[in-house]
């Protein structure tokens, strides 16, 4: 089995969440479980950065066969997102 990684995109690539999971008959399930998260977070539906509110869902098989083998490298990533998270929460908003 092999890790996916599920991206909430919007039209420049901006990522709004990702999920990784293991079972790849569980596409449709993970998106629909994304899109409540992002409701129920109280995520704004649209990107952030550039304001654009074309999102799509993009899936990916990672190169791990695990998420315990995928979990430092899904650490090392979720922690530079939050340091871009905090630099661009403190610029002003264009949208």
């Amino acid at each position: 089995m092999k890790v996916h990684l599920t991206q909430y995109l919007c039209e420049n690539r901006h990522c709004i969440i990702a999920v990784a999971w293991e079972d790849s008959d569980q596409r449709e399930r993970i998106e629909s479980m994304m899109k409540a998260a992002v409701k129920w977070m109280g995520i704004n539906p649209w990107c952030g950065l550039c304001g654009s509110t074309k999102l799509h869902f993009e899936d990916a098989v990672t190169p791990f066969a695990t998420l315990a083998e995928a979990n430092e490298s899904l650490k090392v990533c979720e922690a530079a997102q939050a340091v871009t998270r905090e630099v661009f929460s403190q610029l002003p908003k264009t949208n």
